[in-house]
Order: C-alpha cells, then structure tokens, then sequence
C-alpha cells in the first residue's frame, strides 16, 4: 500500500530556565521516552548551576496516559524513523541559532544532556552536526547502533555517560556497551556511577561541573 504524503508546518517548543547573567553556555536536555520538557527542565537546572543556561526541547510525539490523560511525549518511534532523526536535528539547529539570536547563548556550541532515549537524539545530533556539540552527557542510556557504526563525527566530542547498576529499565550493561565503544573508537570519554533507579540524579551536578571545566 502507497503512503501519501504532503507537508504542513509544524511547531516546536522549548524551555529556557532561569539564568542570571546572559549571554552563557547552554546545557540542553533533552528528556525521555513519555516525559514533558518543562519537567525536564527542573531535573537539569540544579546541574546547569550558575554556569550554564538551562534549556528544555519537547519531543514532538504527544502520548495519552489513561486513565488520567496526561499528556507526555517522545522523540521518535520506528515508523518512518529517519525523518523523526531529521525532524528533531533541525529542531536543535533551530532552537541553537534562536538562542544565539536573542542573546541567550554565548558559544555556537551547546553541551547536550539526553536522558534514555533523549540520549539517542544527544548523539545523533553530534553525529549530524558535530561543530554544534561541545559535549553529549548521556545519562542510562545504550549507544544507538546506527551511531555505533559511524562514531566518526563524534572524534573530537568529550562524553560523559552516567549510570546505575540499580536501574531496572536499562540496566548498566547498555552504558557500558556503549562506554567501551567509544574508548575503543579514542573518544574522550568518562563515566558517573550513581545509586537509584531510571533518573537523572542530582548528585551528577558536581562531576558535571568538573568535567564541563575543560569544554568552555
């Protein structure tokens, strides 16, 4: 059966966290599978500090939760996959040349904070556009393969890959899968152990910060 098709606009939106002095780095988090940006946006504010601008994409995937209807959202599903790549690599572009545009950014460059399946969007945007990239944290999180078998792009891009061998969703096998590949690829990259389930874990501001010291 032929699919149809025909372009219509779409729009994309974003948080910007609270920042006292601007223009500044941007950290960028990108949340995971049925979460909302702008509760995202409070889990990574604490580890922007006072250095970094805090900003917070929503994925374009809208889900009903029921019975209570709570809308949450994703970045991609299997269908027609490579054109949700696409769709949200020119959503960062987009959302990276409006905060240099208003003053927000002080760096082309932004670090990329991806959680779960936020991380596989981290990379994939690096890989597509790596001058963009200071940095990918990918917190519990695998190595897309399709990334995996082209980490070229990412030569030059530091990774810092958080975990917990308590996570019940993704485990650490998959960080470390993904921690061995890129130190096999000479990547430099670095890796968190924090206790607790599937989250983005408030003690990973310090390690952050620290590791961030080199990229700006």
């Amino acid at each position: 059966m032929k699919i149809n098709r025909i372009a219509i606009p779409s729009n994309g939106y974003y948080y910007v966290g609270e920042r006292a002095q601007t223009p500044s780095p941007v950290l960028i988090g990108l949340h995971g599978f049925a979460q909302r940006a702008n509760d995202f946006l409070e889990a990574i504010t604490p580890l922007a500090g006072d250095r970094f601008v805090p900003v917070a994409p929503q994925g374009f995937h809208q889900i009903s939760r029921f019975p209570s209807r709570e809308v949450v959202f994703s970045w991609m599903s299997s269908f027609e996959k490579e054109d949700n790549i696409d769709r949200n690599n020119r959503f960062l572009e987009g959302i990276l040349a409006r905060l240099a545009a208003d003053g927000i950014a002080s760096s082309e460059k932004a670090i990329l904070l991806g959680f779960s399946q936020g991380s596989s969007v981290a990379y994939r945007f690096a890989q597509a556009h790596p001058e963009r990239v200071a940095g990918i944290v990918s917190v519990c999180a695998d190595l897309p393969p399709d990334v995996k078998d082209d980490l070229g792009p990412l030569a030059r891009i530091p990774v810092l890959i958080a975990y917990s061998p308590e996570d019940r969703r993704v485990g650490q096998e998959h960080p470390l899968s993904a921690l061995d590949a890129l130190k096999s690829a000479g990547i430099d990259v670095e890796s968190f152990v924090f206790e607790g389930d599937h989250r983005v874990p408030s003690s990973l501001a310090g390690p952050l910060q620290s590791w961030a010291d080199r990229l700006f």
